[in-house]
């Protein structure tokens, strides 16, 4: 992923509300609010048809949050999933190819309890 198409995934998920600690690509070593985003791809692959050339890209959002319940944090990652499905990609294509969730509690910075949600989102991006 390069990082025009950062940029451009980083632009839609700050369209996502809620997201008060910020959005990070890649390890943060820093000490956000909450929630927080981290997003990073970790798998990608080429393809082509007849015409036309892709490229295959996951990625995959954490989302951080400092709460007894994680409900809120549920509802940012649909947040996510929704923002990214509607968005209006300019110079690729978008398609969903596969999502999954899990959340689960750890402990964080100063030992602090933290909810963590991980969806992993498919971007087939169209070569130009």
């Amino acid at each position: 992923m390069d990082s025009n198409i950062r940029s451009v995934v980083k632009t839609a998920l700050s369209g996502v509300s809620g997201i008060t600690g910020g959005i990070f690509y890649g390890r943060t070593y820093e000490t956000p609010g909450t929630p927080y985003v981290v997003f990073f791809e970790f798998a990608g692959s080429s393809f082509r048809d007849t015409e036309n050339s892709y490229e295959e890209i996951f990625v995959q959002f954490s989302c951080f949050d400092k709460a007894v319940n994680p409900k809120a944090i549920e509802t940012i990652a649909n947040s996510i999933y929704d923002t990214l499905d509607g968005a209006s990609l300019t110079y690729t294509s978008f398609e969903d190819v596969s999502t999954l969730g899990f959340r689960r509690p750890f402990l964080g910075p100063g030992d602090d309890q933290y909810w963590q949600i991980i969806t992993e989102i498919g971007l087939i991006i169209e070569a130009k």
